[in-house]
């Protein structure tokens, strides 16, 4: 799919790497997607309960996901992702 994303192209088909997004708060499921670009831009789809609710897509950064947005994802995802964060341990 392709997307203009504050002003910019991105093709999340031809991504480095996709998240899905997904943590149930006890009483709806809420989900997004997180995509890694091949020059290493990090793009995603806000995370919503609204089935029908049609993208709010932004840039983001790696701090920003592992600050706001941990509980959607793995341990393992959480690994990869923090190797994109300079000094982190």
């Amino acid at each position: 799919m392709k997307i203009v994303v504050e002003g910019r192209k991105f093709d999340t088909s031809k991504a480095k790497k996709h998240y899905k997004l997904a943590y149930w708060d006890q009483h709806n499921w809420h989900t997004g997607h997180l995509w890694i670009s091949s020059k290493g831009d990090f793009y995603m789809e806000e995370p919503t309960q609204w089935s029908n609710y049609a993208g709010n897509y932004h840039l983001t950064t790696p701090e920003d996901i592992l600050e706001n947005y941990r509980q959607y994802l793995e341990d393992s995802e959480i690994e990869e992702i923090s190797q994109y964060i300079e000094g982190w341990e």
